[in-house]
């Protein structure tokens, strides 16, 4: 990305439960998910999805407790909890296991999205 304030000097890829469990301590992060039972979600930590796994959605892990990881979806404040999910805190919806050939371009626009929704970075390690 050229010119602007903000510059993006690099990225990481982050595969596993454990890894990303770790990796959100420092800073969200953009993962991929099948969304297929998601549009009827209301609140509560979700863990109702297909036993077979599409990976078709890109979202925006922000934060995660023992219980759950939250999750920043770009379907606006009126679905779930005003625009987030809570995931049961496993492989729930395949998150741990990116398989997004869009990740590094999903972390770019993310962060653009961040920025205008003046969503606080520092504030969203840990989510209770």
């Amino acid at each position: 990305m050229q010119g602007g304030p903000f510059k993006i000097s690099g990225w990481h890829y982050v595969k596993g439960c454990a890894a990303l469990a770790s990796a959100i301590q420092e800073r969200p992060l953009g993962v991929s998910v099948d969304a297929t039972q998601w549009p009827h979600y209301k609140s509560g930590i979700f863990s109702q999805c297909d036993d077979s796994l599409n990976i078709n959605l890109d979202v925006y892990l922000v934060g995660a407790t023992s219980t759950y990881w939250k999750i920043k979806n770009a379907w606006g404040t009126t679905w779930g909890e005003d625009g987030y999910i809570r995931l049961k805190h496993t492989n729930t919806c395949g998150m741990c296991v990116d398989k997004s050939p869009w990740a590094y371009w999903f972390c770019i626009v993310s962060l653009i999205i961040l920025i205008f929704t003046k969503i606080n970075l520092g504030n969203s390690k840990t989510v209770k």
